[in-house]
């Protein structure tokens, strides 16, 4: 019965290594809004087994991204408090275990929306996933420019879910893809302000241009979400959407925009961690409210 016991807790211990090592709070995110596009672009009348489906095969994707980012970064997240108990600084999950999970993870997905979905969409995936691992993971520790590279595979999974649904690119696409596009600025500069020393010990220099934590930095943050602001409000613009599109749209944007007034003056990482967890609601109202006004 012992042996039973710790078998099972040896087991439970490798599952729970495995979970962390897809980092599924960031996977679960790329995911909605891969889904909400893709409920925006289709015209199926009832959608839900396709929904089930490409959300289980993006997960995947998404997942052995985040795998391959850490077994990349062993070394790097071994130096920080906030990594340094992943399961591979840690040796839960040896490199060629987490390789070889990766890799079957990445197959799966990349062959299950090609078969399910389209070439297209599965072609899409595979390229965010090849600029997230090979461009922006190994550029993360040399320039602050990755924020701006790492943008591009972060809003594409944008593109998979729209491309999944119609299996064609539309011009109402690369606005929804803009969106997320500039979002990852203000999202991302906010968590590498609240986390800044911490990359540092890590060689990271995360801020708009690798500055310090200065009130340059935060007029960048700002800049940045006036541009999102306005990309939101671009279907507005082109009569694309409702008026209830617009006015909850604009209403969320001048919450964004104080919320990074506010950092400007106060330069605190309580005011980032407010501007963090404002993007963190942002973004997935935006795309369901998208979603929402095609029906």
């Amino acid at each position: 019965m012992e042996v039973l016991d710790k078998q099972n807790l040896t087991t439970t211990a490798a599952m729970s290594a495995y979970w962390t090592l897809l980092k599924p709070r960031l996977s679960l995110l790329v995911v909605i809004s891969t889904l909400l596009s893709f409920a925006y672009a289709t015209d199926e009348v009832s959608y839900f087994s396709s929904l089930m489906l490409l959300g289980l095969f993006g997960f995947f994707i998404t997942g052995a991204a985040n795998a391959c980012n850490q077994i990349i970064e062993t070394e790097l997240d071994s130096r920080m408090n906030r990594t340094r108990l992943r399961p591979m600084p840690t040796q839960a999950i040896s490199q060629r275990d987490a390789i070889i999970f990766s890799a079957v993870l990445l197959g799966l997905g990349i062959v299950g929306i090609a078969w399910f979905f389209n070439l297209t969409a599965s072609l899409l995936s595979f390229i965010s996933f090849a600029l997230y691992v090979f461009i922006y993971t190994p550029l993360k520790p040399k320039t602050p420019l990755s924020v701006l590279i790492g943008a591009f595979p972060g809003a594409l999974p944008i593109l998979v879910g729209c491309v999944a649904a119609s299996g064609h690119f539309y011009p109402d696409y690369f606005i929804l893809f803009a969106i997320q596009f500039f979002w990852q600025f203000p999202h991302f500069w906010a968590i590498a302000w609240v986390l800044d020393d911490d990359y540092q010990r890590a060689g990271f220099r995360l801020l708009p241009f690798g500055r310090d934590k200065d009130s340059t930095a935060a007029y960048y943050i700002f800049i940045y979400t006036v541009a999102l602001v306005m990309v939101s409000l671009f279907p507005s613009f082109l009569q694309l959407v409702g008026v209830w599109y617009t006015v909850i749209t604009a209403i969320a944007g001048l919450g964004f925009l104080l919320m990074t007034i506010f950092h400007m003056r106060q330069l605190s990482i309580e005011s980032a961690r407010r501007v963090m967890f404002y993007s963190f609601f942002y973004l997935p109202i935006v795309q369901l409210l998208l979603a929402l006004d095609k029906i």
